[in-house]
């Protein structure tokens, strides 16, 4: 699970113009047709409006009655929130303003959905494939599941989620095939002294008080390879891991995570990787 990318250069924004706050979308006109929509998909964006463009159609070609679509963006001013008002009638809420980051922003998110849906995080540019049926969903409900997770293809590669111990040294689920279900509406989901891995730490926290889950044994979406997460951020790994699971796992995950980031350097200097 990467961090949740706004666009591609994945920078939190910084207003250039004054602070201003536009919103709209069904909720914000009476005509709301998901009082209690059993799917929340959530996408936070900043300055991203072709990336954006295509989730957003992506979603809405679904025609899923009990899916609620939320936009949140940074104060964008590359034509983003004209995007957005030409689809006032179909997404539930979005926002335009200022935030101080990616968790910033997400957490504000999660405060908008509908308690007992389950929410989703959508990164700009990336692609649903296969939501879970109706009846997969109640089903889920009554289990008591607090997770329903699968897969996500990332680029070409294929990555397969699991719930598993394993998010002690490195995090086994990408938010783009992850549907968490919400509870009050005051929740608070993101660490935001995490900058990249707020993400992997909420996961990390859902498995050590051992939440219910459900595995999807199919593809959920289609994610943007080369995230912000893709890149080495070993401090930030040991006081998530540390914090969590103490000194041991957390010297586990910088070993692992070091590792993997060396290996991955050394192969592209083969003669045989190069394209």
């Amino acid at each position: 699970m990467t961090s949740t990318a706004r666009g591609p250069s994945s920078v939190d924004p910084v207003p250039s113009s004054p602070a201003f706050r536009v919103e709209g979308g069904r909720r914000t006109t009476g005509s709301s047709g998901h009082a209690a929509p059993a799917l929340t998909i959530i996408t936070v964006a900043f300055k991203a409006r072709e990336a954006l463009r295509k989730s957003i159609e992506r979603v809405l070609a679904l025609q899923r009655d009990d899916v609620a679509y939320i936009v949140i963006d940074g104060n964008s001013n590359d034509g983003t929130v004209e995007l957005l008002r030409s689809h006032d009638e179909q997404l539930e809420y979005w926002i335009s303003e200022p935030d101080s980051g990616i968790y910033n922003a997400m957490n504000k998110a999660v405060r908008l959905a509908a308690p007992g849906s389950y929410v989703l995080f959508l990164g700009a540019g990336d692609l649903i494939l296969r939501l879970p049926e109706p009846e997969t969903i109640s089903g889920a409900i009554a289990a008591g599941s607090e997770l329903l997770y699968g897969d996500v293809l990332i680029g070409k590669r294929l990555f397969r989620s699991t719930f598993s111990k394993k998010l002690k040294y490195r995090n086994t689920l990408h938010h783009q095939g992850l549907f968490v279900q919400m509870g009050s509406p005051q929740e608070k989901w993101f660490d935001e002294s995490f900058k990249v891995f707020s993400d992997w730490n909420l996961n990390l926290q859902l498995f050590t008080r051992g939440a219910s889950a459900q595995r999807l044994d199919y593809t959920i979406a289609y994610a943007e390879p080369d995230g912000v997460s893709a890149k080495l951020h070993i401090p930030e790994i040991a006081r998530l891991v540390a914090r969590q699971c103490g000194l041991l796992h957390a010297l586990m995950a910088v070993l692992y995570h070091g590792g993997l980031h060396y290996a991955r350097f050394y192969a592209g200097l083969l003669p045989s990787s190069r394209k």
